[in-house]
């Protein structure tokens, strides 16, 4: 039986080689790829020269959230890899923004490969700015890839439980999901929520995946912050 580490790692690996390849048409440098615990607004992290070599030469680093790895879809997960991809194209041939920003060259790229930004995670909403997400243009460049992809490139491995939602108070509170533009909230169990774009979260208990609770509660999309790039 194969160490349950590389296989891990050697699956995190080829993905990231196999976008390259189809994406970005082998054009990125090799980096360092990690996994997070860290709770925090931002689920992925890229930065630059994170790690050094013993001869001097630094390296970057892209980190995807394991919160992430367990709650999410394995294209949802792989469409975060890429975006992280392209601050490290970014980084290489670009104009990095300072603070966060996501600028018009960034958008633009992202958008070359199948993930179109958006401030709402929607069509329609700003390319540029604070806080920028993305959805995954159908039938795009991205979507294509990934059906295409071979399976033993999505990790074998998600994280049973997270585990800093006991210590932080989290063990309580379960995730919802809406069914129309995939924003997620966390509450207690058996909540019906109703988000703004008009359709139902699903999760916890079969009552509030119906949206039947006894108390139905309408909310606005909450957007991730901007701690990092993400």
């Amino acid at each position: 039986m194969r160490k349950p580490t590389p296989r891990q790692f050697t699956a995190y690996q080829e993905a990231f080689d196999y976008f390259n390849r189809l994406l970005f048409e082998n054009s990125l440098s090799a980096c360092m790829l990690s996994f997070s615990r860290r709770r925090s607004s931002s689920h992925t992290l890229f930065a630059a020269g994170q790690w050094l070599e013993d001869a001097g030469s630094a390296t970057p680093e892209i980190s995807l959230n394991l919160q992430q790895l367990r709650e999410e879809e394995p294209i949802e997960v792989m469409a975060m890899l890429v975006r992280e991809m392209v601050h490290l194209w970014q980084e290489m041939y670009g104009k990095p923004p300072c603070n966060g920003y996501f600028n018009r060259e960034w958008a633009e790229k992202m958008a070359t490969i199948g993930l179109i930004p958006s401030s709402t995670g929607l069509p329609g909403g700003k390319r540029t700015g604070q806080g920028v997400k993305h959805y995954i243009e159908p039938n795009g460049r991205f979507e294509k890839a990934f059906r295409q992809m071979p399976t033993t490139h999505i990790w074998p491995f998600r994280p049973a439980t997270f585990a800093s939602e006991k210590s932080r108070g989290y063990s309580e509170k379960v995730m919802y999901r809406c069914a129309g533009c995939r924003t997620k909230v966390w509450g207690k169990e058996g909540l019906g929520l109703i988000c703004e774009c008009g359709q139902v979260f699903a999760g916890g208990t079969e009552e509030a995946k119906t949206g039947l609770g006894k108390k139905v509660y309408r909310i606005l999309a909450v957007q991730y912050g901007n701690e990092e790039k993400h």
